[in-house]
């Protein structure tokens, strides 16, 4: 029964460890047979549109904010996820092929759709935004996911991606004719790529006494998207034993008990975010073989002192 218990339970691992970015890509599809459409919210105006986009992974059709002038928030539309995990996330939308709005407002935020401080475009904006910008919807290609923006998510908070569809089309003699059509098919949330860390010590190869190194610590500067990091330390280049994980720091100390004199040791820091890992590269430092401070000799001395004085006590029993 035991061993039955133990392989179900290196089948689930394995499952875990071949399927690890299922939880971590979330897609909200906007139109007819889009997938977690319950996602997916509108404010009047929008109507169904036959125009799909084949973005990767993305399902159903999309959906059109219409012909009418957009002057406040009755054609806003905006999708919601909360994260399982915290991390650094891309947002990327998607829309079919179709002449939109070349400077289409899209904001992410965390409080109401409506309510906030009136934009650069005179729209009411949502409350709790994170970052506001704008998209390019004018004949951009619909086979691909369009970005949007990095940001961190947190997994207790509800995050909103906001559109808002119509108002100035701002392409070229057509700057101030209102724009006929918005169209939006899906949204995508995806953990972000982390950055491989630049090390800032010790130097690769360099040489120096065991104290040096332990009073140096491995160092390293934080890239973009990196949440947390495994530390990895050895003897022997390509097998190194992992010393530390999930460290939030940009350090970490040397044990002085790990480092000996008269020896090479490798090291590498790998950088993680959400399920995604960064390898980093593998250096190496070399510890001489030093001579011990005076305090060390002397207590070495003193120790020598103590044993040979027992000695000559004890030769002069006989």
């Amino acid at each position: 029964m035991k061993r039955k218990i133990i392989c179900v339970a290196a089948i689930a691992a394995l499952l875990v460890a071949a399927f690890p970015a299922m939880a971590y890509e979330f897609i909200i599809g906007a139109g007819e047979g889009g997938q977690n459409n319950e996602h997916y919210v509108e404010i009047d105006g929008w109507t169904s549109s036959n125009a799909v986009s084949t973005a990767p992974g993305l399902q159903g059709t999309s959906r059109y904010s219409g012909t009418t002038v957009y002057h406040g928030p009755q054609r806003q539309a905006y999708a919601f996820w909360q994260p399982e995990v915290s991390g650094y996330y891309d947002i990327n939308l998607a829309w079919p092929y179709v002449k939109g709005q070349q400077n289409t407002a899209v904001v992410l935020y965390t409080g109401d759709s409506i309510g906030g401080d009136a934009d650069q475009w005179g729209n009411s904006s949502p409350t709790g935004v994170v970052y506001a910008g704008t998209m390019d919807m004018y004949e951009r290609v619909s086979d691909s996911w369009n970005y949007f923006t990095t940001a961190k998510l947190s997994s207790s908070t509800i995050y909103n991606v906001g559109i808002y569809g119509g108002y100035k089309s701002g392409i070229g003699a057509n700057e101030d004719v209102p724009s006929t059509r918005v169209c939006i098919a899906g949204f995508q949330f995806v953990s972000a790529t982390p950055d491989v860390v630049t090390y800032t010590g010790p130097a690769n190869g360099s040489f120096g006494n065991v104290i040096d190194f332990v009073n140096m610590g491995l160092t390293w500067d934080a890239g973009e998207n990196n949440t947390v990091y495994d530390v990895w330390v050895g003897e022997i280049s390509g097998s190194l034993a992992k010393v530390a994980s999930l460290l939030a720091d940009t350090s970490f100390d040397l044990p002085a008990a790990m480092i000996q004199p008269g020896k090479t040791y490798y090291y590498r820091v790998d950088a993680r975010n959400v399920d995604k890992i960064a390898y980093g590269a593998e250096y190496s430092f070399s510890t001489n073989n030093e001579v011990p401070e005076t305090s060390a000799l002397i207590s070495a001395a003193l120790g020598l002192v103590s044993v040979f004085g027992f000695i000559r006590r004890k030769q002069r029993l006989f």
